[in-house]
């Protein structure tokens, strides 16, 4: 799969909103995050079995996967978690 970010009106913007969106998250979280760009992951949450994939509604918080970062755990990015207001829609 081809790498994107939703939002992003070209490559240059896709890749600052990524970095931006990594360095927001370890920032936050003080994990360091990979380089390994993730088009999508399987996951449990409250006992629940759940699929989130960049671009897609994710079923938890109901928003748009912006980007699934790898460090400590994998990270959801949506407009509200982990992702900043420049990559809002």
């Amino acid at each position: 799969m081809k790498f994107f970010v939703p939002s992003a009106k070209d490559k240059e913007q896709e890749q600052r909103f990524y970095d931006a969106m990594k360095k927001f998250v370890k920032d936050q979280l003080g994990w360091d995050i990979t380089d390994r760009k993730i088009f999508s992951v399987r996951y449990t949450h409250d006992g629940k079995n759940y699929y989130a994939e960049v671009g897609k509604v994710e079923q938890v918080e109901g928003e748009t996967v912006m980007a699934i970062l790898e460090s400590v755990t994998y990270l959801i990015c949506t407009p509200n978690r982990g992702s900043l207001e420049e990559c809002r829609y």
